[in-house]
């Protein structure tokens, strides 16, 4: 299925073949309690993206630059009035971080 996926990016859509990441660590995968997630983080580590990077680092200035960026999920989106929804596979350690994030301003 995924060398579908790749093809079908690559001939499509190679601004997003080109943010899929390298395979994850095995630390990563044998941490990795769902195995859907676990055989997807085996062949890429979810995508990389100069916007998300930027969010993450705090760098507002680079977050306006590469807001475009934002709008290459792998997995597609939708908009509704003022509702924008764009999902990407997030790698292991942005997913963690996001997640510690949430988590922390629900206490």
């Amino acid at each position: 299925a995924w060398s579908t996926i790749e093809r079908c990016l690559a001939a499509q859509a190679p601004s997003i073949s080109a943010t899929l990441r390298p395979p994850a660590q095995t630390h990563v995968l044998r941490d990795t309690a769902c195995r859907a997630l676990r055989y997807m983080r085996a062949i890429h580590d979810g995508q990389e993206l100069t916007f998300d990077r930027c969010w993450v680092n705090g760098d507002q200035q680079g977050v306006r630059e590469n807001v475009d960026g934002a709008w290459l999920g792998m997995f597609g989106g939708y908009s509704a009035y003022d509702h924008v929804v764009c999902s990407r596979m997030h790698p292991h350690g942005l997913a963690r971080q996001i997640q510690r994030e949430i988590r922390g301003a629900s206490d």
